[in-house]
């Protein structure tokens, strides 16, 4: 009888385990960055506040992304892989010249209220790494 106890016990703790959900934190919503960090020579990273440069970047749940900075930057289609932490931006053309172009950018750290995004040339190396703060 005990052990028919402890063996539903253990079924009934698993079943619960097994069935919890993970939250996943949504990359939707309005951030705004904090700091830049640029890699050196060395490929030291120094931090640089955003007071002359400041981006936001807006990510819709219909796949649409606008970045601006003083001014519209870019808009377009974004696909999102949590599971390489790849983001590819999909720019359209605009009316200021600029051509549409993909850029594949790497979430470094997603949480509630920040999101930390690296910026790689085509070679895989890092060019900036830019951290934000969710707005809303």
């Amino acid at each position: 009888m005990k052990n028919l106890r402890a063996t539903i016990l253990l079924a009934v703790i698993t079943l619960f385990t097994a069935c919890s959900k993970q939250k996943q934190t949504s990359l939707v919503g309005q951030w705004e960055s904090v700091v830049y960090y640029f890699p050196d020579a060395s490929g030291n990273l120094t931090p640089s506040s955003p007071v002359n440069y400041s981006e936001t970047i807006s990510f819709e749940a219909s796949g649409r992304f606008t970045l601006t900075t003083d001014v519209p930057a870019g808009t377009g289609m974004y696909q999102w892989s949590p599971a390489s932490n790849d983001v590819v931006l999909q720019f359209e053309a605009d009316n200021y010249g600029n051509p549409s172009r993909t850029e594949k950018r790497q979430i470094e750290q997603l949480e509630a209220s920040s999101l930390t995004i690296m910026q790689l040339d085509a070679s895989g190396n890092l060019q900036v790494k830019t951290v934000y703060h969710r707005k809303n």
